[in-house]
This record gives C-alpha cells, structure tokens and sequence, in this order.
C-alpha cells in the first residue's frame, strides 16, 4: 500500500465532486468507471453528493461517462509532486535555497567528519587519532586525497603492538578497527651484571640487599662513589662467579640546599583591560569571527579551542578564542620579610622536586641579607637509600 501511495504522490492525483442530476445517477457512474478500468479511491457519500479521488492524467477520461451517466463533476484539491513542485519553482527563493542545500552537502560528503578508534585495550585512542593526524587523517581531511592502504601500512609502523589493523570509511566518518597482540611471556633474559655505588656520603644504618656480595656492613661510614655491593663473587672452587647486585642501602647523610632573592625585582601586574578574538574553523578553513586585530603593547595571551563532538567523535568544526589581558611591568623593592617568604617557599618546591624519598631527621634553616640578594640556607639530616646500580662492562 505504501508504494501505490508513493506512486499516487509523484504521478499527482485531484479530489472531486459528483453531483447527481437524477436519482441513482452517482451509482450508475462508479459502476461505469469500475466497468471501464478507470481507479477511484477515497470514495465518499454525503446526503447529496459522492467525493472521490483520481490520478491527475486520468481525470479528463471521467467527462463521457459522467455525461452518459448523468453527473456533474467538480474539481477539488491537487496533491503530489507535479503540484508541489509548480508551486515552488514560482517562488526563485526557495527554488535557490534547495540548491544550495544541494551543493552544500555534497561538498560536505567530500570531507572527512570523524575519526574514531575500535578495538584497542592497552594503546590509549588519542594517541592512535594523534598519529593518524599527523599521517594527514583528521576531521576535515578531504576523503579523495587519503591513500586508506598506506595511512594501514604506516600505522601498523608506528605501533608494533598491533597485530592487525584496517581504515574503514562509514559515510563521512573513518573508523580505525584494529586488535592487538597478545603478550606472551618473553624468554627470560640474560640479566646484566653490576654492582651497587654509593651516590653520597653518610653512616650506614640499614641493608637490604638481594643481590650481590655486600662490602660494607651497618654502622660503617662511605663516601661517595664507594662500592657497597660487589656483582662478582668467588665461589668454594676459587671460580669466578658474575651476577646482578640489587638492593637498597640506607645511610644517614647530610644535605644542604640554597636558595637566593633578589631584592629588587620586576614584576608584571594585569591593568585589567582584555581583547577578546574568536574565529571558528570549518574543514580546515579558519574564519574569524570578531574584527579586532592583534593588540600592540604588553599582553597575556591565553587561549582555547573547543572542538564540537557528534555521536561518533569530534567533527570538524571548532571554535577558537583567544584572550589578551594588558599588563604593566613595575620594579619593587622586598622587604626582608618578604624576600624571606619567596626564600621558603623556593626552598620548600625544590624538596618536593628533589627531594621525594629522602626521609628528614633534623633541619636548620637560616637566612640573611648579602648586599642586594637574601640567602637562605636548610642543612639537613637525612635517612635515604644511597645504593646506585653501575654496570660491569666487558670488552669482547
């Protein structure tokens, strides 16, 4: 039923009236068109009249027989595509809007609108979308220009982890398929050999050594670069016997660090006026959005760029803004206050930076004014693993 609609709707078909002249006469004139092959649908009766609906090209065939069977026949309403379309090629507008809509998405099926990735567990999907991007497929690249067999060829390249991999095109979105190798358990290998240094000086308080032949024992002080554990060893026989020292060593040592603030310095301060610029960026093509041009004169550029998500992934369209915040430079002078906050708190990012298994036992923390420079100084004693792997190489 619903492709004889279909055809009914692109053929154009009218609604009419018949009206009788004598008694009988609508009956006589459906029972003439049913005789004659000619179809009628949506056939109607009111107290009067009969309505019904017939194929645009046929309705010229119902005058003899409406005229034989005493009728009167009145057109209605057209429907269908011949009408449709004559009431819309007199209106140029929308004549003009359809094509454009025509054009615009062909030209938009010509590139690409996502990329997304299936079948990894272990490689992370930004980093296969980061290095497909730099092959040349994106959101946005042209479809006719991606060569799919060597942007495969050149991914298996980049990530040996892949065991299979295949470049699918979906429409307008590339679908990355691929599997990953299973990981068996590599043959074990030939550890190398090396002893274990010291990379301080200090009192040694702690051994937990698991590999190796220990040189030093607790309670003993080194210096740095001694050896603390040996990677060669005889054995009963006066054989050599060569192996992998490991282990940790814990030494109570002694640390300084120094930090200096000048105490005059130039800072930058926000004036608080700001540029806003944005443009937006369609298949590649950046379009901008505001006319201010780039500001002259001291300012902060911060920026951000906002790429529109579909079902599938990110689409090639984004919006870019940049915002420029004017700043001044000003020369101040600390006080000593002051310059001994900065002090701790330089010292206090290096420990954490440096620092982070070292355990401190006592501190001493001083600072003083040295011309135009505050130096503050943290000695320390400290508990740390100084043992440092260094490798026995042999010459062939």
């Amino acid at each position: 039923m619903g492709s004889i609609a279909f055809v009914r709707w692109v053929l154009g078909w009218v609604e009419f009236q018949i009206r009788p002249r004598r008694k009988g006469a609508c009956e006589r004139f459906l029972n003439l068109c049913a005789r004659q092959g000619v179809a009628l649908w949506r056939i109607g009766r009111s107290e009067e009249l009969f309505t019904a609906a017939i194929a645009v090209g046929r309705y010229e065939d119902l005058r003899p027989i409406a005229k034989k069977a005493g009728v009167r026949l009145k057109s209605g309403k057209r429907h269908g595509l011949p009408f449709l379309w004559k009431r819309i090629s007199s209106r140029k507008g929308i004549l003009a809007g359809m094509v454009v809509f025509a054009v615009t998405l062909h030209v938009f099926s010509l590139y690409v609108w996502s990329v997304q990735v299936t079948g990894n567990t272990s490689i992370p999907s930004e980093r296969i979308l980061t290095e497909a991007k730099n092959m040349g497929l994106s959101p946005g690249a042209l479809k006719s220009r991606l060569e799919y067999q060597e942007l495969q060829r050149r991914l298996m390249i980049a990530f040996p982890d892949v065991s299979w991999l295949s470049v699918n095109t979906q429409g307008c979105m590339i679908e990355i398929a691929l599997e990953e190798r299973i990981k068996h358990p590599e043959a074990e290998k030939r550890e190398k050999i090396s002893n274990l240094k010291a990379s301080a000086s200090g009192q040694i308080v702690k051994l937990e050594v698991t590999g190796g032949v220990l040189q030093v024992k607790v309670g003993d002080a080194v210096v740095k670069g001694q050896l603390l554990v040996s990677g060669v060893a005889e054995d009963t026989s006066g054989g050599t016997r060569m192996m992998r020292s490991s282990g940790k060593v814990i030494a109570e040592t002694e640390k300084s660090l120094v930090a200096e603030i000048p105490i005059k310095q130039t800072v930058r301060r926000l004036t608080g006026k700001q540029i806003v610029r944005r443009s937006v960026r369609i298949f590649g093509l950046e379009l901008p959005l505001s006319l201010t041009g780039r500001p002259q004169g001291e300012y902060q550029k911060e920026s951000e760029r906002v790429t529109l998500k579909g079902r599938t992934g990110d689409l090639p369209v984004s919006l870019y803004t940049e915002t420029w915040k004017e700043q001044t430079q000003e020369e101040i002078t600390l006080t000593e206050a002051q310059a001994e906050q900065q002090a701790k708190a330089k010292i206090e990012e290096i420990k954490q930076r440096e620092w982070k298994d070292i355990k401190i036992l006592s501190s001493n923390l001083s600072g003083k004014m040295e011309g135009n420079v505050y130096r503050m100084t943290l000695y320390c004693q400290c508990e740390e693993n100084i043992a440092v792997e260094s490798e026995i190489l042999f010459k062939p």
